[in-house]
């Protein structure tokens, strides 16, 4: 009998490939049996990698428990350090999936994991997998992405800092595959300026790279600054800008758009939390945004390690 499927499963990868892209990212290659089962539904599809603080260390969750009631059993002083990465690409034909890394050397978990594992090195993956043994009833809902643009949309606005840039380099891809590509604004922060990576270009594309080394620009600043200047279509503007709509300063920063497919209009967004929530308000109380076409995401803080 085949077992039933789990939303996540978990398994060991191996890193086969190192490539840096610039000074603050690099791409990491990895390979097992399992990653031809690996799925990526959307350019912003995301995985969660396990760390193990003891090297060499497994990753075994008992039968009946959910990976992540598991983890939050551990003690903390061997509770693995888990973070999300999104796909970059993803070759089942070959068990390989690529992920790419933003670097700040040693201050976090993952950052020091990239810079100093070499070929060879294993960590562990919690991803969404289709295996062909499994039945459509044991498939789970499928979730860990947000990107979901309406079929009528004609202008799409992009917002990220450098831990989003991967998925929306993604999104850029895939808009430009497109018979028609829509009217796309971005807005990409990174570090330095050499971090400014190639994108698809196309006549509708005005993308603006926002490195913060030109000028030494704190973490955000640019995006939040963008977010008072970009044009918002007055066709998605509400009658009325939106008061009382602040996120307290404990609550996760995270909305998926609830857009009509009719909709002409869709944002995606993503970065640092605490300028998520400025860019939020900025563009739904001050500029009028209709937030059910906006997808907002904080992906890290600035006071915790990565």
């Amino acid at each position: 009998m085949a077992k039933k499927k789990q939303d996540y499963e978990i398994f060991e990868i191996t890193l086969v490939k190192k490539q840096q892209l610039s000074p603050s990212f690099m791409r990491l290659t990895f390979g097992a049996d399992e990653v031809k089962y690996l799925q990526a539904y959307a350019p912003d599809q995301w995985v969660k990698l396990i760390f193990p603080k003891i090297a060499g260390e497994g990753v075994r969750v008992p039968d009946g428990v959910t990976p992540y009631d598991y983890y939050r059993s551990l003690p903390e002083e061997i509770r693995p350090d888990i973070r999300n990465y999104t796909i970059r690409y993803l070759r089942p034909e070959a068990n390989e999936v690529d992920v790419d890394f933003v670097l700040h050397g040693a201050e976090g978990p993952a950052s020091a994991w990239a810079i100093e594992a070499e070929i060879g090195a294993k960590i562990f993956i919690m991803a969404q997998c289709e295996f062909p043994d499994h039945r459509a009833e044991d498939l789970p809902e499928i979730g860990s992405f947000v990107w979901s643009p309406p079929t009528g949309a004609q202008e799409i606005l992009l917002m990220a800092d450098e831990t989003a840039l991967p998925a929306a380099i993604g999104i850029l891809e895939q808009l430009s595959a497109l018979e028609k590509p829509p009217k796309v604004t971005a807005y990409f922060e990174v570090p330095y300026e050499e971090d400014c990576l190639p994108t698809p270009i196309w006549s509708d594309l005005n993308l603006q790279y926002l490195p913060r080394n030109v000028g030494a620009w704190a973490v955000g600043a640019q995006l939040i600054a963008a977010a008072h200047l970009v044009a918002i279509p007055e066709i998605v503007e509400n009658a009325e800008k939106q008061v009382n709509d602040e996120i307290p300063e404990d609550e996760i920063v995270w909305q998926r758009a609830d857009a009509a497919d009719d909709s002409k209009f869709y944002a995606w967004i993503a970065g640092e939390t605490s300028a998520m929530r400025t860019i939020r308000l900025t563009l739904t109380k001050q500029r009028g945004l209709n937030k059910q076409l906006l997808n907002f995401m904080g992906y890290w803080r600035k006071d915790e390690l990565h």
